[in-house]
């Protein structure tokens, strides 16, 4: 009987040490699973962080074209600016110019060979009425 009261204590004693076996062997898988997890989390993570840092790159050489381009805008407008306030004085020295000239003088009329000059008895226009002395003279047209 002492075989037999052995055996049933070995039994008694193996099960509960299969069931805790069985645990430490879920536990395991569970522990496996998590750090499988884990180190898919880290390589997401890494990826992330690149492709911020390729678009980081990416947002400052556009940050650098624009800074260009804007400069380059300026640059132009600035000559631009120029070049109309030369143009605009040039305009002005013209302008006096043609005030400070004399009033013209009456225009003579072109007489062709052989054609008899009108009288102011023939038909056609009559003759401009002459300037009179200080008169200012008629203001130049607009561009």
């Amino acid at each position: 009987m002492n075989r037999a009261a052995a055996v049933a204590a070995l039994a008694l004693l193996a099960a509960p040490a299969a069931a805790a076996n069985k645990d430490m062997e879920r536990l395991y898988l569970q522990i496996a699973t998590l750090q499988g997890q884990v180190a898919d989390l880290q390589r997401t993570m890494e990826d992330s962080l690149r492709e911020i840092k390729r678009l980081n790159e990416v947002l400052a050489e556009q940050n650098a074209a624009v800074k260009t381009g804007v400069q380059d805008r300026r640059t132009h407008d600035e000559s631009l600016q120029t070049a109309l306030r030369e143009l605009t004085e040039r305009v002005g020295e013209l302008d006096e110019r043609i005030r400070s000239l004399p009033p013209p003088a009456a225009p003579v009329p072109p007489v062709a060979a052989g054609v008899p000059a009108p009288s102011g008895d023939a038909p056609g226009p009559p003759p401009a009425p002459p300037a009179a002395p200080g008169a200012p003279p008629p203001s130049p047209r607009e561009l």
